[in-house]
């Protein structure tokens, strides 16, 4: 507990202009992943556009005639790292249901095949 009273203390003096009650919102705070997650909430509406725009492109994103599965996979898997980082709420469940939304009808065999197989999708690092 103390070592997040000393993030804590450290994060407030970075801010001074934070006020008594924001400090007091933080203090029985349990990890430092908390606080940041709240810090970058109230201070970084800039990353609202970011977010936007990255949640468009993995969304309306389809692989192309002729690809390579394993380019569409990195670039996909990168726009989900991207989104992880800005929000830490998202579903493995649904970023696999993305993922294979955005095959192209060759690959509906796989598709069916995964999910009559039931396969856990591996988890992402956050």
């Amino acid at each position: 507990m103390s070592s997040i009273r000393n993030l804590l203390s450290a994060i407030l003096d970075k801010h001074a202009s934070m006020n008594d009650e924001l400090q007091r919102r933080f203090e029985d705070a349990k990890n430092a992943a908390n606080i940041h997650l709240h810090l970058k909430e109230l201070f970084s509406e800039q990353t609202r556009p970011l977010r936007h725009a990255t949640v468009k492109e993995l969304i309306s994103l389809r692989m192309r005639d002729g690809a390579l599965v394993h380019e569409h996979g990195v670039r996909m898997i990168g726009l989900v790292e991207n989104l992880v980082g800005m929000d830490p709420m998202l579903p493995a469940e649904l970023t696999t249901g993305v993922l294979l939304f955005s095959l192209p009808s060759l690959f509906d065999p796989f598709v069916v095949n995964f999910n009559m197989s039931k396969l856990d999708p591996i988890p992402l690092r956050s």
